[in-house]
């Protein structure tokens, strides 16, 4: 009988072992690693956006956006195209930190960049994402 006692004492030893592992694991996996999939300079910017002319390879001479800092809230679809450039990407952190907003998010868009909607109410129950889009940034939709 205490041979029993001591095996199953010996085996929850370990299993409580291995859970605090697996814990300690799971939070190293979800840690949020920053990193930017678009890189660009400040292009122009019209009445509710600021475009950003990108620099890499694969994008070179297209235009991701953002909000205008002063823009807080309300309704906006992003344009497919500005100053005859295409616009293909959602810049990092572009939505950030709005309340109350709706966006229409067209299908030329093909990245979704880091942070780009991070701590935003929307006020549309959904946002579309569309087949277009190939890269989705770390924490991008993170509230």
């Amino acid at each position: 009988m205490k041979k029993k006692w001591i095996a199953i004492s010996l085996f929850v030893s370990l299993f409580s072992l291995m859970t605090v592992k697996v814990i300690k694991d799971q939070l190293y996996v979800n840690k949020i690693e920053k990193k930017f999939l678009l890189n660009g300079t400040f292009y122009q910017s019209d009445d509710s956006f600021n475009y950003y002319e990108l620099q890499d390879e694969e994008y070179q001479g297209k235009l991701a956006v953002s909000l205008k800092d002063d823009v807080t809230t309300g309704s906006f679809t992003i344009p497919s195209n500005h100053d005859g450039k295409d616009v293909i990407g959602i810049y990092s952190y572009g939505f950030a930190n709005r309340s109350n907003i709706s966006v229409n998010i067209p299908d030329t868009i093909q990245v979704i960049d880091y942070e780009a909607f991070f701590n935003t109410n929307f006020s549309n129950t959904k946002i579309t994402i569309p087949y277009s889009v190939k890269k989705m940034g770390t924490a991008a939709f993170f509230h």
